[in-house]
């Protein structure tokens, strides 16, 4: 009896001991093979890269002709009614229309470099998805072209203005 009691002391001791082992043990889930969606990055075609390298250079050089041109149209409008009346001096006269010519042939160069960015996402197949928020650049520029040859300054920043926002939406658009 005496045997009987021990052994079944031993076996309620190892049945407590097995039970906390038991609890001890970590379950392993099998994980499934489906790949999450938000640890894969979408990396756009070479193609669409470097137009977006395009689109942000034409940004910054229209964003600072803007800020250069914007004093120097300030100027040039407010001087432009002497210049007409010619009451400037012949040396002030020279400088008036170098700085206007000046000004006319920057804004010129900035629409060819638009014309061929444009024409660029028109005709590449994978750009033409993004030229509807591009389409028109070129004739925004030409207008400010033809604004800075009719004297009128101002008003042609003004327009490459509106060719800045153009591009930044079209960088809005554009995948990274």
């Amino acid at each position: 009896m005496k045997s009987l009691r021990i052994l079944a002391i031993a076996a309620v001791a190892l049945a407590i001991f097995a039970v906390d082992a038991e609890a001890q043990k970590k379950t392993t889930r099998k994980t499934s093979t489906r790949k999450s969606t938000t640890a894969t990055k979408v990396i756009a075609p070479l193609e669409v890269r470097a137009a977006r390298e395009k689109v942000q250079t034409q940004k910054d050089n229209v964003t600072f002709y803007i800020q250069q041109l914007g004093p120097i149209a300030n100027a040039l409008e407010t001087l432009e009614p002497a210049y007409v009346e010619k009451r400037l001096n012949r040396t002030n006269q020279a400088k008036h229309e170098q700085r206007k010519a000046s000004f006319v042939s920057t804004v010129r160069n900035i629409r060819q470099e638009l014309v061929m960015l444009e024409a660029e996402f028109r005709t590449k197949g994978a750009l033409q998805r993004y030229s509807t928020s591009l389409s028109g650049i070129a004739d925004i520029a030409a207008e400010s072209e033809d604004l800075a040859i009719a004297a009128k300054f101002v008003e042609a920043n003004a327009r490459l203005r509106d060719v800045e926002k153009k591009l930044v939406d079209t960088l809005m658009m554009l995948p990274r």
